[in-house]
This record gives C-alpha cells, structure tokens and sequence, in this order.
C-alpha cells in the first residue's frame, strides 16, 4: 500500500493487489462568513455610520448674520437654516433617520 499526498485536497491511497483505493479528503476547518464577519475590525465608516447623532454635526454649518447680528445654522440635508445649533442638529438626526428606514 503506498499513499500520496495530494496537498490541499488530501491523501489518496493506493492499496496491495485484490483491495480497493480511496481517496481520504483533508477537512478544512473554514470560519463561515459570519464568524468573520463578527471578529473583523469596523472601519471609520461603519463607526460614523453606527449612530445618526455620531454623523450630524457633519452636516450642519454655521454662518454670522452681519444685518441681524446673529448665527444661524444650515443643515445640509434639510436645506433650511435654524436659530440654534440644536435645532440645526435635531432635524440633521431626523432627516438621517429618515434615510435609514
């Protein structure tokens, strides 16, 4: 009987005369895509992404009123201005909010 090897695949044995050969398949233990999935690092984008509050101060700009004297703040997703930067933030998280569902 002598067997070779056949690398990745396995190990296939040729046996004494009046016995069969076989072929014995080398089990690859694999981790599925999941498992994968699950122990892979998240990137900047899956981090800004996680959470709407995380991103909305991206989109929202500040600019001085010289007539009023005042700021007024513009949500880029909205397209409106807003007294205060809360404002501004609260309808930047709703309108992304909005986008995710």
């Amino acid at each position: 009987m002598s067997k070779v090897n056949c690398g990745e695949l396995g190990e296939y044995t040729t046996p004494k005369e009046c016995e069969c050969s076989w072929f014995a398949q080398k089990i690859n233990k694999k981790p599925c895509f999941a498992e994968k999935a699950k122990s892979a690092k998240q990137t900047v984008f899956h981090q800004i992404t996680q959470s709407p509050e995380v991103l909305a101060p991206v989109f929202v700009g500040m600019m001085y009123n010289r007539i009023c004297g005042n700021y007024l703040n513009y949500s880029m997703l909205t397209g409106e201005w807003y007294a205060t930067h809360a404002e501004a933030l609260s309808a930047t998280v709703a309108e992304l909010k909005k986008v995710v569902k």
